[in-house]
């Protein structure tokens, strides 16, 4: 069989990586704004799964963009952190999360001829099927809800990447991360607000009224949560109803009421009320009479949902 052509992309050292791979297979994205190509690659006794990142995708998204403007991180020059966020989401988790082979960031080695060599994921293949809105069940909502839950009793003081966990940093760098607390967050989230409203025109009082908001925000501590939440991003697997959560790449420290606020986009009246069943076993029930407004405006210029039409986005139904 012929070398995959994502060889092309890996430095000599990386492609040793695949010396053992007999076959390989490119995936069609899973959505339209993937930054990733994807892979199944056949090795002698298992099959595993290949994130191949793009720069210029990554460079060209919205969602991206934002999250490198609010939490400082690029994803394409921090893959070879993402050890940290598998090990740590394997352990908090309930959901089944793939092992992790090998993570690379992209290098601007330049090869011959020019060109950057890409970063990459390369992890453990999982068999199942595809998780869609109108399939759900409500056990796999409670599913979902637990994890959630799990997650959200984990904090600490200092938002960013997930793979920026304060215990694991010396001490000049944990200076750094702890100036990065609530005052901090507040300050970036306006900064945020106002710099990504270039390309999506939200009218100027929805912005102000979004951006006087923050400083009304009730944030104490900084939670794991999944700032590209949707229901494509897990798998059911064991030919029945157990879920994998299959892509950790938008894991962050933020407070935990932004990703409850991308929760209310996701759930129907029924799904609501069975992920709340679980969750407040954990949490209170969520108030976002505060946060609503604030995070929505922010969900909405990343693009999360594809959504483009901002008043009815911001007129979804309300769930917490």
């Amino acid at each position: 069989m012929s070398t995959p052509s994502f060889f092309q992309m890996l430095s000599t050292e990386h492609r040793l990586l695949f010396a053992g791979c007999r076959w390989a297979k490119k995936l069609p994205p899973h959505f339209e704004d993937s930054t990733h190509d994807l892979w199944v690659c056949q090795f002698e006794s298992e099959k595993r799964f290949l994130k191949l990142c793009s720069t210029s995708r990554c460079a060209s998204s919205d969602f991206w963009q934002v999250v490198h403007h609010l939490f400082g991180f690029e994803l394409a020059l921090s893959l070879s952190e993402y050890d940290e966020v598998y090990q740590k989401v394997a352990l908090w988790s309930p959901l089944r999360i793939p092992k992790l082979f090998h993570s690379v960031s992209c290098c601007n080695l330049v090869k011959k001829g020019g060109g950057i060599f890409s970063g990459f994921l390369l992890t453990e293949y999982l068999e199942g099927q595809d998780v869609t809105s109108n399939q759900l069940t409500l056990k796999q909502v409670k599913q979902v809800a637990e994890h959630v839950a799990l997650l959200h009793q984990c904090t600490q003081g200092c938002f960013g990447a997930l793979f920026e966990s304060v215990e694991n940093f010396p001490p000049l760098l944990n200076q750094e991360m702890a100036s990065r607390d609530v005052t901090a967050w507040k300050t970036r989230l306006k900064q945020t607000l106002v710099a990504c409203n270039s390309h999506h025109k939200i009218p100027h009082e929805v912005m102000a009224h979004a951006v006087q908001s923050v400083n009304d925000l009730n944030v104490g501590r900084f939670h794991p949560i999944m700032l590209d939440l949707r229901w494509d991003q897990f798998l059911q697997i064991g030919g029945g109803e157990n879920l994998a959560l299959l892509d950790l790449d938008a894991m962050v420290w933020a407070p935990k009421e932004l990703e409850l606020v991308m929760l209310e986009y996701l759930l129907s009246p029924e799904q609501a009320e069975a992920f709340l069943s679980v969750y407040t076993q954990y949490h209170s029930r969520p108030d976002l009479t505060l946060e609503r407004v604030v995070y929505r405006v922010l969900l909405f210029e990343m693009n999360v949902l594809g959504e483009r039409d901002f008043n009815r986005w911001m007129a979804h139904p309300v769930c917490f």
